[in-house]
């Protein structure tokens, strides 16, 4: 995958608007959506951080990127794509290694570490979340 220059991007924090539009678009491209809401992310947020499965880390990635398709790859955790004419646009838009990369693996463009968005989506949307997910985001200081 070619590195590409990283800029900042606007992730999606409110919890509170309708994203049924991209879930159907992505359905209808035959891909899998991972439903979020405020109340699951809520009930992720209070488990301790080694009992969140896979699926739930993909929900609350879900909620920062609703308008794409995420995937993972051989190198990258995290993938996302556009869906464009019910198919998949390649490559992807966006990636990630792990929840405490950087947007597309960037470490020189220090932007959008993906541990920080979820740690600022918890706290926009008034979401109470464990001591060990605050320790977690304390580690990345």
């Amino acid at each position: 995958m070619a590195k590409q220059n990283t800029q900042q991007i606007k992730l999606n924090k409110d919890l509170s608007l309708d994203f049924s539009e991209y879930k159907r678009k992505i359905k209808a491209a035959g891909y899998s959506y991972f439903d979020f809401s405020k109340q699951a992310v809520s009930e992720i947020a209070v488990k301790e951080i080694d009992k969140v499965s896979n699926y739930e880390v993909r929900v609350i990635v879900q909620a920062l990127f609703p308008e794409y398709l995420q995937c993972s790859g051989l190198f990258d955790g995290f993938l996302f794509f556009e869906i464009r004419s019910n198919k998949r646009v390649d490559p992807p838009k966006y990636y990630y290694g792990v929840l405490t990369s950087y947007l597309n693996n960037d470490d020189k463009a220090k932007v959008n570490r993906l541990a920080e968005e979820v740690k600022d989506l918890f706290e926009q949307n008034g979401i109470a979340y464990s001591e060990s997910w605050k320790q977690f985001f304390d580690g990345l200081k």
